[in-house]
């Protein structure tokens, strides 16, 4: 199979882990640098530094660079309908708290 070059082109791709549920990315990255990146027993990459480490190998000279920092400050933008939903949420919230629902 013939590697594929990508000399100069800059790709960019979150380096911290997927945020599921009530995970907070940062806290979820300094548990696996402990537990599993920077453990010498274990060593594995999270999957985030997989997929780094395959676009490198499969597309050498590419360059790589971590966008965690971009979507965070994305993060802080609500439309409309995001508005909404939180306000529906928290609603539904207070009505389970007071064992109303």
């Amino acid at each position: 199979m013939k590697k594929r070059s990508a000399a100069g082109v800059i790709f960019y791709t979150p380096f911290n882990p997927e945020e599921l549920g009530r995970e907070c990315t940062r806290e979820k990255l300094r548990t696996l640098k402990r537990t599993m990146t920077g453990n010498k027993w274990d060593g594995r990459l999270t999957r985030e530094q997989q997929f780094v480490d395959k676009l490198k190998k499969k597309f050498p000279g590419t360059i790589v660079k971590d966008c965690s920092a971009k979507i965070w400050d994305l993060r802080i933008i609500k439309s409309p309908a995001e508005i909404a939903l939180m306000q529906q949420k928290g609603a539904i919230q207070i009505l389970q708290d007071a064992k109303i629902y």
